[in-house]
C-alpha cells in the first residue's frame, strides 16, 4: 500500500480482518500463529485504545487511535460490535491530539526510549492515525530480556522522562508487553503511547515550549 494522507478502511467481520486500500490485514491470534496453513504476512493487534497493523516485510506499521474509558475491549468493541468509525465524539481522537501524539512519540524516540513516528494518516476522511517504526520482537527472548532489563532504575528513568515531557506514565505500564526488547534496535523500546498519556494539559504546554505547532 502506498503512503498517502487518506486511506480507505473496511472492517470485515466474517474473517476478523481489516482492509486498508483493499489490502487485507488479519487479526493476530495464537491459533493463527500455530496454524501452518495460515500464511498471511499482514497482521493487526488490538489494544485498549488503539489498533496496530503491519506487514512482516515492512519496518513500519499503522497505528489507529481511539479515545475511551479504561475498558480492556474498548477498541475491539468499536471495531466489531459497533462498527468503525463510530461517529460519537468520545470514540475517536481529533487531529490535534494525534498531532500531539506524533510529536511525543518522536520526543521519546529522540531520548532513546520510543519508536519514531513518520507522520499522520487519515482514514475514511474521518479519523486519524500514525505511521510508526515497527519494533521487531523475538517472542521467545522478549519476556526474558525485557523482564531482566526493566528494573526499578529503568522504570524511574522512563517515567521521569515522560514527566519532563508533561506526560503521565505509570510504573506498572512499563512491562515486557508495553516495553519490549527490540532485536533490530538492540534495546528496550516503549511502544504504548496513547490518549491516556497526553490527556492532561501539561503535555500540550510542554510540547509548545519544545516547538510543537498544530497544523490545519
Amino acid at each position: 500500500m502506498s503512503d498517502q494522507m487518506n486511506i480507505s478502511l473496511k472492517v470485515m467481520k466474517e474473517d476478523l480482518s481489516i482492509e486498508l486500500d483493499g489490502e487485507k490485514y488479519f487479526y493476530k491470534t495464537k491459533a493463527r500463529d500455530e496454524d501452518d496453513n495460515f500464511t498471511a504476512r499482514n497482521h493487526f493487534v488490538v489494544a485498549t485504545k488503539n489498533v496496530f497493523l503491519w506487514n512482516e516485510d515492512d519496518d513500519f506499521g499503522y497505528k489507529i487511535f481511539t479515545k475511551g474509558r479504561n475498558n480492556t475491549k474498548r477498541a475491539y468493541n468499536l471495531l466489531w460490535k459497533k462498527g468503525w468509525p463510530l461517529k460519537r465524539v468520545h470514540a475517536v481522537l481529533p487531529k490535534e491530539k494525534v498531532q500531539l501524539l506524533h510529536f511525543m512519540h518522536n520526543q521519546l524516540y529522540d531520548r532513546g526510549y520510543g519508536v519514531k513516528s513518520h507522520g499522520l494518516l487519515k482514514f475514511n476522511d474521518s479519523f486519524w492515525g500514525l505511521k510508526l517504526e515497527r519494533v521487531i520482537i523475538n517472542r521467545e527472548l522478549n519476556e526474558e530480556l525485557a523482564g531482566s532489563l526493566i528494573n526499578s532504575q529503568y522504570k524511574s528513568d522512563i517515567c521521569g522522562v515522560c514527566r519532563e515531557l508533561g506526560m503521565k506514565l505509570h510504573r506498572y505500564d512499563v512491562n515486557p508487553e508495553n516495553t519490549p526488547f527490540c532485536s533490530k534496535l538492540n534495546k528496550l523500546v516503549h511502544v504504548d503511547l496513547d490518549y491516556s498519556n497526553i490527556k492532561f494539559g501539561s503535555a500540550l504546554k510542554t510540547a509548545l515550549k519544545l516547538g510543537f505547532k498544530l497544523q490545519s
